[in-house]
């Protein structure tokens, strides 16, 4: 599977890439999660055919490659367990690299934030500025400042395309006088 291709800036993120790879290539997961993804599967064994623990690579293989003067490819052979049990039944979102490539840290932890939470929890319940904040690794006290980065990073996410439909609000309680922050979604009408 052609997973990439790095051009400009390559020397740094190639180097992350490839001991990223390297890293899975060379660990072992235990985890009962690979198994029992979902129900239909929990309901087509009995419980005491269910293993406990299952242990997978994620990564067969990967092959590195130089096409041409600062081109480079990296082909990747994702582990067959690790593709049935989880890029079939959907348990990751997919992310286009060369957009997710030029973003800040604290644009890629916004992202992946967002992209992590489910749904339910995301859009109904609001989160503490503060907390998202600290989470997201924005250093300045300056709630202002802080603000102005969270909107440079959301801006950075737009441009590249990456959160279609989201937007979010700010606001102060009157009751505790804390700031929180609400994300929402809305379903493009265009097809």
């Amino acid at each position: 599977m052609e997973l990439l291709e790095v051009s400009k800036k390559g020397g740094y993120y190639r180097k992350a890439i490839i001991e990223g790879l390297d890293y899975l290539k060379h660990t072992t997961f235990y985890t009962h999660y690979l198994w029992d993804t979902k129900k239909k599967t929990r309901e087509a064994y009995k419980d005491k055919d269910l293993p406990p623990t299952s242990v997978f690579s994620p990564i067969n293989e990967y092959h590195y490659f130089k096409d041409i003067k600062r081109q480079y490819k990296l082909k990747v052979e994702v582990g067959k367990s690790y593709y049935d049990r989880i890029y079939k039944e959907s348990y990751f979102t997919y992310v286009n690299i060369k957009k997710l490539l030029p973003l800040s840290s604290i644009a890629m932890k916004l992202l992946i934030f967002l992209k992590r939470h489910k749904e339910d929890t995301l859009f109904i319940y609001p989160f503490i500025f503060e907390l998202l904040r600290f989470n997201l690794g924005i250093k300045t006290k300056n709630i202002t400042e802080a603000r102005k980065t969270l909107e440079k990073a959301w801006s950075d996410i737009k441009k590249q395309g990456l959160l279609k439909g989201y937007s979010y609000k700010i606001w102060t309680s009157k009751k505790d006088n804390i700031e929180y922050i609400k994300f929402k979604f809305k379903e493009s009408l265009k097809p």
